[in-house]
C-alpha cells in the first residue's frame, strides 16, 4: 500500500500578491480592523498628495516667514 502525502503549501509557495493579501488579512483580523471595500480603496488618495488649497497656504506661509526678517 502506497500512501501519498499531498504537498503542503506555505506562504513561501505563493505569489506575492497573495502573500500580500493574507498578511493584510492576517493583521487586519488580528488589529479586529474591518477591511476597505474596493471601492473604498479605489476613493482614497495617493500617498503623499496634498491638495492644492493646502500647498498653496503652505507656500504662502513658507514666503512670508521666510522674508519677513529682511522687511
Amino acid at each position: 500500500m502506497v500512501f501519498r502525502i499531498a504537498a503542503m503549501k506555505t506562504i513561501e509557495d505563493l505569489p506575492l500578491s497573495e502573500r500580500a493579501r493574507r498578511v493584510v488579512a492576517l493583521t487586519a483580523s488580528a488589529w479586529q480592523v474591518a477591511p476597505l471595500s474596493a471601492h473604498a480603496a479605489a476613493r482614497q488618495a495617493p500617498r503623499g498628495y496634498v491638495p492644492l488649497r493646502v500647498a498653496r497656504r503652505m507656500r504662502a506661509a513658507i514666503t512670508a516667514t521666510a522674508f519677513a526678517h529682511s522687511w
